[in-house]
């Protein structure tokens, strides 16, 4: 891609593509459009899944085995080669073309070789880079590459992949304007942000990835908290704040799944909207007010969340979708949280976002410890 294209390199240089790879590429730059742009997404995303897979596994962060892992990275991958094989590339459909497991494996033997690769390169698969002028995982920029390096007929896709995405933009914080509606509590009437997702998502799905998303903001918040004894400095609340706007803007820009989850473009275009700097300030005002009135902290994530369940039936009282956000609300396990003489729970996560907890210091992607960057 040239310079005019505003696009960065990935960062992992000096990769090699093997032949069961370009077997498939080459296979693939024959097929049909829609079958072709099919078969480019899900490569990308296999590429990307190994390279989660590992990270995870270096990380100790719990994961799927190998097999259930490539069964669920690659669905239907196989039936599109074979069920669109071009007549000139008859010769082909033997014992000999290679297989998903095949593909699986080349990644880690030639394109990701994941013992030769250092700790910054391992770090830097999650990070941003640019492409097409939109933000994208540097690990999805090195899988277009091997694509690109190999037929280049695949660049018109690749653009047109871009050319609608929404962006995310990084605004100031706007809890002044988040806050005028309160009047006793955080939780108690209106909380704009959380109203505006929530009255743009029309279908349960974006509702319960509406308030998923909301849900992983608290359990930051709240392990912060108690990961620095209630006392969170400064510096410690920013670097939180950044991973949180890094994940939020590769979510809005990516037009693949982002940290395994894929996003509509319609659930991209809430997402744009949603001033992640207001947000955190919020639930960090929200925690302190709780903390000061001399609550037991040992409940604060009950509070925490109840308050989201309360602000979100607020929001969508008066909307045609409320029936659905009940819905959402018992798919989520949170029924409890809707009733207000429901007993708290000590320690209370949701179970939904309790994995979270195994990725701490950042739900998005493994990374050093906040204290030893202290």
């Amino acid at each position: 891609m040239s310079d005019n294209e505003s696009t960065s390199p990935s960062s992992i240089t000096g990769f090699d593509i093997g032949p069961k790879i370009a077997t498939w590429v080459h296979h693939a730059a024959f097929l049909p459009d829609p079958a072709k742009e099919i078969f480019l997404r899900r490569y990308v995303t296999l590429v990307a899944e190994y390279a989660r897979f590992h990270l995870r596994k270096n990380y100790s962060i719990p994961t799927r085995d190998y097999a259930e892992q490539v069964k669920d990275s690659s669905k239907n991958m196989d039936a599109l080669v074979w069920s669109r094989m071009p007549a000139h590339l008859d010769p082909l459909a033997d014992d000999s073309f290679p297989s998903l497991e095949d593909i699986w494996e080349e990644i880690g033997d030639t394109l990701l070789p994941w013992d030769e690769l250092s700790d910054d390169q391992l770090y830097a698969l999650h990070d941003h880079v640019t492409l097409c002028g939109k933000r994208v995982e540097d690990i999805m920029v090195l899988a277009i590459e091997s694509v690109l390096n190999l037929d280049d007929s695949f660049l018109a896709i690749i653009k047109q992949w871009f050319d609608n995405q929404p962006s995310y933009v990084d605004l100031p914080s706007d809890i002044g304007m988040q806050l005028q509606t309160q009047h006793t509590s955080v939780f108690a009437m209106h909380w704009p942000a959380l109203a505006d997702a929530l009255q743009s998502s029309n279908d349960k799905t974006s509702l319960q990835s509406m308030l998923h998303d909301f849900g992983k903001w608290i359990v930051c918040v709240i392990w912060l908290f108690e990961d620095r004894e209630y006392n969170p400095t400064a510096d410690d609340l920013d670097k939180v704040l950044k991973l949180a706007i890094h994940a939020q803007s590769l979510a809005v820009s990516c037009p693949l799944p982002v940290f395994g989850k894929f996003r509509t473009k319609a659930q991209q275009k809430v997402m744009s909207r949603i001033n992640i700097r207001g947000v955190f300030d919020v639930l960090i005002h929200a925690v302190r007010q709780y903390l000061e009135t001399d609550h037991n902290p040992a409940y604060l994530g009950w509070y925490m969340f109840q308050g989201l369940v309360s602000s979100a039936t607020n929001a969508l009282k008066v909307y045609r979708h409320h029936k659905e956000l009940g819905k959402v609300i018992k798919g989520l396990g949170w029924e409890d949280l809707a009733n207000s003489l429901s007993q708290p729970i000590p320690s209370f996560i949701p179970e939904s976002l309790d994995m979270i907890k195994a990725k701490w210091p950042s739900p998005y992607f493994p990374g050093p410890d906040l204290a030893q960057e202290q």
